[in-house]
């Protein structure tokens, strides 16, 4: 459907185009200028109905693509055009993806417990930490 109103909405701008071509070529050969008349009311309207086709058409093709995870399987969603979120539906299928959405939030230099991390180093390095 949607690429039929593609293919509509198109042809709707070129014609429309072509008319106001057409029309400016009329008014050199009769000697008007262009700034007295403006553009007829059904080019205008011809580009606005194309405009408008052609944006039901974007919106009508809006479909949810393919993942694929980190272990190169192809995921399908369980829905083929987008809905609204529900969180624990996308978090499912984050986990499904295994990955984490919010890796970069959670790793900020903000939200690193320093002294922490010292005693992981030292137990990973085998030194001991002094305590404070």
């Amino acid at each position: 459907m949607s690429k039929i109103l593609y293919i509509v909405g198109s042809i709707l701008l070129l014609h429309a185009g072509y008319s106001s071509f057409e029309f400016h070529q009329l008014l050199k050969t009769t000697h008007h200028s262009s700034t007295d008349s403006g553009l007829p009311s059904d080019i205008i309207i011809e580009v606005l109905v194309g405009i408008v086709v052609l944006v039901a058409g974007s919106l009508s093709s809006i479909e949810i693509p393919n993942f694929l995870s980190v272990d190169n399987e192809v995921i399908h969603p369980d829905h083929k055009y987008l809905k609204p979120i529900e969180m624990s539906k996308a978090t499912a299928e984050f986990e499904k993806l295994k990955i984490n959405p919010f890796a970069e939030l959670e790793t900020r230099i903000e939200f690193i417990d320093i002294v922490n991390k010292r005693k992981e180093y030292a137990k990973w390095s085998g030194q001991e930490v002094e305590e404070k």
